[in-house]
C-alpha cells in the first residue's frame, strides 16, 4: 500500500509540473516597423510554451518562421532562414510583464544588404 500511495503522489507531481505554465507562455501579436525607408514593414505572431518560442514574420507579403528562446528574465533570442528569399537573420529583445520589445535584423544574401527592424508585441 505504501509503495502505491508513493507512485501516486510521484505521478501526480510529474502531471503539476507538466501542467505548469511558464511566466511568459501565450499568444503574442505586434509590430514590425523598418528603421529606415528601405525595410518594409510588417506583423509578428509568436507562441511562447515555457522557454521556446515558435512564430511568424509577415513582411512584405512573406510568411517568415522562425523559432527562438525565451530566458526566465524575459530575454529573447530568435533565428530564422529563409532561403526562398536568401535572407537570414535574428531577433532579439526583452519582455516585461505583458509587453515585448525587441529588434529584427536580416542579411540577405543575394543582394548582400541588410535591414535593421524594431519589434513591439503585447500578449493576448
Amino acid at each position: 500500500m505504501r509503495s502505491f500511495i508513493a507512485a501516486s503522489m510521484g505521478l501526480l507531481s510529474a502531471v503539476g509540473i507538466a501542467l505548469a505554465a511558464g511566466p511568459f507562455d501565450g499568444t503574442w501579436h505586434g509590430t514590425v516597423e523598418g528603421s529606415s525607408g528601405r525595410c518594409p514593414q510588417g506583423a509578428v505572431a509568436m507562441q511562447i510554451t515555457d522557454t521556446e518560442i515558435v512564430g511568424r514574420f509577415s513582411i512584405g507579403g512573406a510568411q517568415v518562421p522562425f523559432r527562438g528562446t525565451v530566458t526566465p528574465d524575459g530575454a529573447v533570442t530568435v533565428a530564422y532562414d529563409y532561403p526562398a528569399h536568401g535572407a537570414s537573420g535574428k531577433m532579439t529583445g526583452k519582455i516585461s510583464g505583458s509587453d515585448f520589445t525587441g529588434s529584427f535584423n536580416s542579411l540577405y544574401q543575394t543582394t548582400s544588404s541588410s535591414c535593421s527592424r524594431n519589434v513591439a508585441a503585447k500578449r493576448d
